[in-house]
């Protein structure tokens, strides 16, 4: 008769599971899960709160896991390195997946498996072969939704086809357009408590005055971003857009602009302070202005430091990267300028067709992709 192995006292399987969480080994961690009834409680109660997973095309991995300000699972390194086998077992327990690009328009089996997902994020670059309503109907307890290209979600929720009884977080990225049929749906769209808009803003907002109230949204964040100059007519709109949430207290609007240098910077800026200082909100707003300026070759950029200086601004980590802090009626403002030096070639991307680039700002984390074994 073979004698079973003793099993792990309980304090020894808790500190077994953190050596090899600290050594990334999600196949040894499994390994030891199967091997008792308390090593996989205690195996599913890791994956739960620790581990999520993300899928980029068709790299398929597993992420630590960590709630931001607004309790929403973001997902950061390092990774759980897993095989096949174990990603689909893993795929039965975590509460949280990304979801960012998607070569064919099907359902991977892995994604039907977990009813108590709660955090899920859907984007990238191939958004349109992303089957949208078919995934939220596989995730019936979601609890915070983000997605970076709203069309589909829009379409199949007029078309009532999309039912999402617990959700307490939604954030959407949206064109003008789109975040004009969602503020005038009939029957008016049910946001959750916490709602947040990322705004491609090539356009001003159509029809504002149109917009619906949404007394059961208690918190409002909005981000916009813009491509070679700010659309300065936008922000004039602002405080009616947040108007349609009157019961938030203190909200915050995060600004992106990327361009080139010119020497109408400065009254450019002095015209957005100025729109700021009219601004009317009902409530007070902290709003964050990250400026990214290309230099050319050809610029003599000493002068250029020296005059922001002049007014206000101060270094931040670097002598390129300039801050300034101001105070209007009723928004905070803080001005963050960062430099780059352009001679040939950029990081930034200016040939950019129709469509913006669709992506996610603070409110999510950078992934570096590990090729693990593809689902």
């Amino acid at each position: 008769m073979v004698t079973p192995p003793a099993a792990l006292q309980p304090h020894l399987v808790a500190e077994v599971i953190n050596i090899l969480q600290l050594r990334e080994d999600g196949d040894a961690l499994l390994k030891l899960g199967l091997s008792g009834k308390l090593p996989f409680q205690r195996f599913v109660n890791t994956i739960r709160c620790n581990y999520g997973i993300s899928h980029d095309t068709d790299v398929v991995v597993v992420y630590i896991t960590a709630k931001n300000g607004n309790g929403v699972h973001r997902l950061f390194e390092p990774i759980l390195r897993c095989s096949k086998q174990t990603l689909e077992i893993v795929a039965n327990f975590t509460l949280v997946i990304d979801i960012y690009d998607c070569w064919k328009n099907e359902l991977r089996p892995i994604y039907g498996k977990n009813e108590n997902l709660t955090d899920l994020l859907l984007g990238g670059a191939l958004m349109e072969n992303l089957p949208v309503v078919q995934l939220l109907k596989l995730f019936p307890r979601l609890e915070a939704l983000t997605i970076l290209e709203s069309a589909k979600f829009l379409e199949g929720f007029k078309n009532g086809e999309i039912q999402l009884d617990h959700l307490v977080y939604l954030e959407l990225h949206l064109k003008p357009e789109e975040l004009h049929d969602l503020m005038t749906m009939e029957p008016p769209f049910p946001f959750p408590e916490t709602a947040v808009f990322g705004l491609y803003a090539k356009n001003i907002v159509p029809n504002v005055t149109n917009f619906k109230t949404f007394p059961q949204v208690k918190k409002f964040e909005m981000a916009l971003k813009f491509r070679y100059s700010i659309k300065y007519d936008l922000f004039p709109q602002l405080p009616a857009i947040l108007q349609c949430f009157p019961s938030i207290g203190t909200s915050s609007i995060e600004v992106a602009c990327e361009h080139y240098y010119s020497t109408n910077d400065s009254d450019d800026r002095k015209t957005l302070y100025n729109i700021l200082q009219d601004a009317k909100f009902h409530v007070k707003i902290n709003m964050e202005y990250s400026e990214t300026v290309d230099l050319d070759e050809m610029t003599i950029t000493a002068h250029i430091y020296e005059n922001l200086k002049s007014i206000g601004f101060t270094e931040r980590d670097y002598y390129k990267n300039l801050t300034q802090t101001k105070d209007f009626t009723y928004v905070h403002l803080v001005h963050n300028i960062n430099h780059i030096d352009f001679s040939g070639s950029s990081d930034i991307d200016y040939n950019l067709d129709d469509d913006y680039q669709h992506d996610s700002w603070a409110l999510s984390s950078s992934q570096d992709e590990e090729n693990l074994d593809d689902l």
